[in-house]
């Protein structure tokens, strides 16, 4: 039997290997998402930034695009944070936005991503996601939602 080998600071190559790993094994199994050779179907990158005069980042999105056989697509929104000193002035939901019209444009139909009870649930709802998901307990006295604005 093989060895299992810890490691408790990340090492971005060996973290790569696993991640093109369970990629090809995806693709090859469910076809839910494009072929890695189909340019326009490639996942890809959407992060959106807002740096004040300093340069410094204040607030930002971090998302991913993925693609099905068929074309469509959904943004998966893995990050979205507002700089204390900038909420309430709509940042959360120019970047909210603005990933989602790029979204849109690039073909995706929907979009997801998560929250905990103490971030922003409700500010999800409000711009027209719905809860499909809970975990109750977690973290200890909170939980974890997923969320989902269908159709885009």
């Amino acid at each position: 039997m093989l060895p299992i080998e810890r490691r408790d600071e990340p090492d971005e190559a060996l973290r790569k290997q696993v991640d093109d790993g369970l990629s090809a094994h995806n693709a090859r199994h469910s076809k839910v998402f494009a072929e890695e050779d189909e340019p326009e179907k490639k996942p890809r990158t959407l992060d959106l930034f807002v740096r004040d005069a300093d340069g410094q980042v204040r607030a930002g999105l971090l998302g991913r695009l993925r693609f099905a056989w068929s074309g469509e697509g959904w943004l998966y929104v893995s990050h979205l944070w507002v700089d204390e000193s900038l909420r309430g002035q709509d940042y959360g939901t120019r970047l909210l936005r603005q990933a989602e019209d790029a979204a849109r444009e690039a073909g995706c139909i929907a979009v997801h991503l998560t929250t905990f009870s103490f971030q922003a649930r409700p500010f999800y709802e409000k711009q027209g996601y719905r809860c499909v998901g809970t975990l109750e307990g977690y973290p200890p006295g909170g939980s974890y939602y997923w969320m989902v604005k269908q159709p885009l």
